[in-house]
């Protein structure tokens, strides 16, 4: 089973019930409350539970940026990919090719980044830790845990969140600035339909 998000700090909550129909939301006026209490008793006092949850709640929130990232990265490798594919069949100044180059470099570098390298892995050669590295090591750390994050949880997830700063910067740059540039030149140059191009004008 899979849990969406952070498990809720024991308190007290209300739920009230709705109904759609059509895409129109009505309130049905039904309101419960109820009480929210652990299932587990710590063997050590830990963190305050609040700390607890906003820690769980980061960690989620980089956990769900970092995957958005990761299949950004991986669309845009496709697209990437299939330009220089057509590119080899048509008479475009090679300069187009030498840019989609650049580009898919700079996701790779990112994708390194966010996932580590399988090859050095594959021979057990550790090289940078990876973003996604850090964020297992806080998830498996701290996973339905009462006691709260440790220090090393917490410098693991702040290491994350640095360096994700980073990849979040260079990928839109990539997204807003890079792709829409070549895919203009690409059209100039009277590049035969790429995916990520839009739908194909009709001669």
């Amino acid at each position: 089973m899979e849990i969406l998000g952070p498990l809720a700090p024991p308190g007290s909550y209300r739920v009230n019930l709705a109904k759609r129909v059509n895409g129109q939301l009505t309130n049905l006026n039904m309101t419960s409350t109820f009480e929210v209490r652990s299932i587990v008793d710590r063997g050590l006092p830990g963190a305050p539970l609040e700390e607890v949850t906003a820690f769980a709640l980061r960690l989620d929130n980089l956990n769900g940026q970092v995957k958005g990232a990761q299949a950004a990265i991986k669309e845009f490798l496709v697209e990437t990919s299939a330009i220089k594919d057509t590119l080899l069949r048509s008479d475009a100044p090679l300069v187009l090719r030498d840019q989609a180059r650049s580009i898919e470099l700079e996701l790779l570098g990112l994708q390194q980044t966010l996932a580590g390298n399988p090859a050095r892995d594959l021979y057990g050669d550790p090289g940078p830790v990876s973003i996604r590295a850090r964020l297992n090591a806080a998830v498996m750390g701290t996973f339905r845990s009462t006691y709260g994050p440790t220090d090393m949880h917490n410098e693991a997830l702040e290491i994350a969140e640095n360096e994700f700063a980073g990849v979040e910067a260079g990928l839109t740059r990539i997204v807003d600035v890079e792709m829409p540039a070549l895919r203009m030149n690409l059209d100039k140059a009277g590049v035969p339909w790429t995916p990520g191009r839009g739908v194909p004008a009709r001669d």
